[in-house]
């Protein structure tokens, strides 16, 4: 075979191997995505203990850990929708804990942003 023969074979070869690496790639990417888009859950209006406040998933018992998906105490915190890790916000008010209006809109901005929906 001729080495322009065999470089065109070879050239040929080496593009259906991208392409089908380029579809992988661009499969792997769209199943990422689904996987990340959780239904967003819809989320209580604010919880005082006394203590803390709080957002539970709507109906959720705020004694439940499990159902509560933001928390201030001192620091907020809301819980990533995805990763179940708690993501924190700046320090706020130790006076006020819960009921510190910087640390509620900051619990809120970073909730919305995560997809999460605010009664």
């Amino acid at each position: 075979m001729s080495t322009l023969k065999q470089l065109k074979k070879e050239n040929a070869f080496l593009k259906r191997k991208l392409h089908k690496a380029l579809d992988t790639i661009k499969t792997i990417g769209k199943i990422t995505v689904r996987l990340k888009r959780k239904p967003m859950e819809t989320l209580s209006d604010w919880i005082d203990d006394g203590h803390c406040s709080m957002r539970t998933v709507l109906g959720g018992d705020p004694e439940s850990i499990l159902d509560r998906r933001v928390l201030i105490e001192k620091t907020p915190r809301v819980m990533h929708p995805v990763s179940r890790n708690w993501e924190y916000g700046p320090k706020g008010s130790g006076e006020e804990c819960g009921r510190y209006q910087p640390s509620r809109d900051w619990a809120d901005a970073k909730a919305r942003e995560l997809g999460y929906k605010l009664l």
